[in-house]
């Protein structure tokens, strides 16, 4: 097959490290708005917190709605609140990209990673947004277990990196299916 030397492909990718920039997230946010799609937002923010009703983005912040008189500032509800906005918004921003998560679980309660799993891979699947994600957390990788199982068995799979004695590192596929058999084994994947 010859190439063409005029054939060129670009790629749309974003990385999150654990330490992400929300003010970014907060121009995310605008287009959302603009856009009418605030429920994506919404139903994100309410795996964390389901009183969560809605959000308001003002000059001055993001105010959230949980049925309370007032709105309270979203820098009030902790770091997996903001955490799980710049996933979304960054997800939405990268559509028919790619976006590089490292460390998913930094922010977040080990109980709310099955949701926070579903979320995210139906942003990515609904953006076509594909998504690389690492982690060494068990109850994350039971989360992305849980959530994918009998569900995604064919749009997701998980890696295990592995160094080998000579110093090679091995990278170790993993079906849902497969997944499923080896956290129950209690194999070390992480």
């Amino acid at each position: 097959m010859e190439k063409d030397d005029e054939y060129e492909e670009k790629l749309r990718c974003r990385y999150l490290g654990p330490k992400f920039n929300f003010d970014e997230s907060r121009q995310g946010l605008n287009s959302i708005i603009k856009n009418k799609d605030e429920d994506f937002i919404v139903e994100g923010l309410q795996i964390i917190e389901p009183r969560v009703r809605d959000f308001k983005l003002t000059d001055k912040g993001i105010f959230v709605d949980m049925g309370l008189k007032k709105r309270i500032p979203i820098n009030m509800m902790g770091d997996g609140i903001r955490k799980i906005i710049a996933l979304l918004t960054t997800i939405k921003k990268k559509k028919n990209g790619v976006v590089l998560i490292d460390e998913i679980s930094n922010g977040f309660h080990y109980s709310v990673m099955q949701n926070l799993w579903k979320v995210l891979i139906n942003a990515a699947i609904k953006n076509n947004t594909q998504l690389f994600v690492s982690t060494h957390d068990y109850d994350s990788i039971k989360g992305f277990r849980d959530a994918t199982l009998n569900t995604y068995n064919n749009e997701v799979a998980a890696f295990s990196l592995v160094k080998t004695s000579n110093d090679e590192l091995k990278a170790f596929h993993y079906s849902v299916e497969s997944l499923d058999y080896a956290l129950k084994q209690n194999s070390e994947i992480r």
